[in-house]
């Protein structure tokens, strides 16, 4: 008889346990849309063990959570060095065994850090920048042939540490074109 009884307790429990838990998924963004990649989660229950978890390189990820009320951050030396703000007061409802779907927005820290611009031309002619900036910034490359008057010639969203950016070699582009790059939160 007690070994009749076991496996349905055993089956019971396992089906319990799955029915007190929800799929929690979504993306880690920039305010300006950029996924942030491989970026380690956290998620705490109000009592009990947290669970970590990764953003993949499409900024999305997926977790598995129990019933209950969750606070979600983010793991702050990373965040840090990327240059982003703290995410704090992020909580969670798990009610029931359905999916919960909630994207994430990192905001750039204050005051904003001056990014790094370096470029290079090749013997082929081709320039390619480098911009070395904080995450959740707005990096705009400026163009001027006259240091006085300049003109944004490309923009890019910066998600962690920076970008490269490679332009051929249009006839009288370069020979006095000079450049300069600038970073915004908006």
């Amino acid at each position: 008889m007690i070994n009749f009884i076991l496996p349905i307790l055993l089956v019971l429990i396992a089906f319990g346990s799955v029915s007190e838990a929800a799929i929690f998924s979504g993306t880690l963004k920039t305010k300006h849309g950029t996924a942030i990649a491989f970026c380690r989660l956290n998620a705490q229950p109000a009592t009990g063990s947290s669970v970590e978890l990764d953003s993949d390189r499409s900024g999305n990820f997926s977790v598995i959570l129990g019933q209950g009320e969750w606070t979600l951050s983010a793991d702050a030396q990373q965040i840090q060095a990327w240059g982003f703000s703290q995410m704090t007061g992020i909580t969670i409802s798990i009610i029931g065994d359905g999916s919960v779907t909630n994207n994430l927005v990192l905001f750039a820290d204050m005051p904003l850090r001056t990014p790094v611009f370096t470029f290079s031309r090749s013997s082929a002619g081709a320039l390619s920048f480098t911009v070395k900036g904080q995450g959740g910034t707005m990096a705009t490359i400026y163009s001027s042939t006259d240091l006085v008057t300049w003109s944004p010639y490309y923009s890019r969203a910066i998600a962690t540490t920076g970008f490269s950016y490679s332009v051929g070699n249009p006839p009288g582009f370069f020979p006095r074109r000079y450049f300069r790059v600038g970073a915004s939160n908006d």
